[in-house]
């Protein structure tokens, strides 16, 4: 059987499943991160003049407060999302209580959840820090233990079990095995969307995210072997995709980065035209003039 089967029956089992409550939640968050965003280009714009050494760093603090709020309302909010979503993909219900509040029902799992993704983002920031080998260091590192992080995430947000952190991530490791390239192949097959989302300013995220997080808790049942994903006519081949898909975000970065240094070279030089001086024109004269 072609493995492509399996991604595109899971993502169109994904899309079938009512999801309004998650992409309602969704909307929440979005509008969460466009008051702060807003308030923050308010607060410049009406003190750019005015501001000293004492109040620019005040103001940076308080920027810096409201992201950690939002980073912690950000994990809430995505811990609830993934376990609705593994609810949904069961063939619950879920209430919109549950897409909001699951976290302070259940605050032992979200702690070992945020600890989870905690380790994984020290580890690849320690890694990363090694100059030129760090680079291919940290692929291989998300290559390897990124699938397991979304499997761990699912142990233990999955109410049908009841593992510790270390259990957990022991158990996503050998579940993982044989099924990492299916993970990668299904995430970069949300490359479109991700583009859509940068399109639309994060819009488009209210119902893609919704989407991708059904999709992932799909991939869970079926690695666990809760649920069979084979209803669907076989497309490109999962090694074939992540190829291709990493191929193309590769381009995509270069492109941005030859764009970006094209508008910072012509800003430059724009600048140091105008900022170059003129001397007044001279003038020669006729000495036989009267």
């Amino acid at each position: 059987m072609n493995n492509s089967t399996v991604r595109k029956s899971i993502k169109s089992a994904a899309k079938k499943t009512s999801k309004s409550n998650l992409v309602i939640t969704n909307g929440i968050l979005y509008f969460i991160y466009i008051i702060f965003i807003s308030l923050i280009i308010i607060g410049f714009m009406a003190n750019r003049y005015t501001f000293t050494a004492n109040s620019l760093l005040g103001y940076l603090g308080l920027i810096l407060l409201g992201t950690i709020i939002l980073v912690f309302i950000t994990s809430i909010i995505n811990f609830n999302l993934k376990m609705s979503s593994l609810s949904l993909a069961r063939g619950n219900k879920v209430v919109i209580e549950e897409t909001l509040f699951n976290a302070f029902k259940e605050p032992k799992r979200y702690l070992f959840s945020i600890a989870g993704s905690l380790v994984y983002g020290l580890c690849y920031a320690l890694i990363g820090s090694f100059p030129l080998a760090g680079f291919f260091a940290m692929a291989a590192f998300a290559i390897y233990f990124l699938p397991a992080l979304s499997v761990y995430h699912y142990l233990i947000i999955d109410p049908n079990k009841n593992l510790s952190a270390a259990d957990a991530a022991k158990e996503a490791l050998r579940i993982i095995e044989g099924h990492r390239i299916e993970f990668l192949a299904l995430q970069i097959s949300f490359l479109f969307y991700d583009l859509l989302n940068i399109l639309t300013i994060g819009l488009a995220s209210i119902y893609v995210n919704a989407y991708k997080e059904l999709s992932y808790a799909n991939f869970y049942l079926y690695i666990t072997q809760e649920k069979e994903f084979l209803k669907a006519n076989s497309t490109l081949n999962d090694l074939a995709l992540l190829i291709l898909g990493y191929v193309a975000s590769f381009i995509g970065v270069l492109i941005l980065i030859i764009v970006t240094a094209t508008v910072y070279i012509v800003g430059v030089e724009t600048n140091e035209s105008i900022k170059r001086p003129t001397y007044p024109q001279e003038y020669t004269y006729d000495n036989n003039y009267i």
